[in-house]
């Protein structure tokens, strides 16, 4: 029973693979998850992120 997850269109697959086992370890919503992924995966181009925890 595998579904599709929708994901904003450019990601990474392997953003998203990755994406998916931490989603599945922290047990996130989907919505938060996403947020923390991108604000992670941003995090090497600006140095500081606000909302992301290390």
């Amino acid at each position: 029973m595998e579904q599709l997850h929708r994901v904003p269109v450019g990601m990474p697959p392997d953003m998203v693979r990755r994406m998916d086992t931490l989603r599945s370890l922290t047990g996130t919503s989907r919505a938060g998850f996403i947020r923390l992924a991108v604000a992670d995966y941003l995090r090497p181009l600006d140095g500081t992120t606000h909302d992301a925890q290390p």
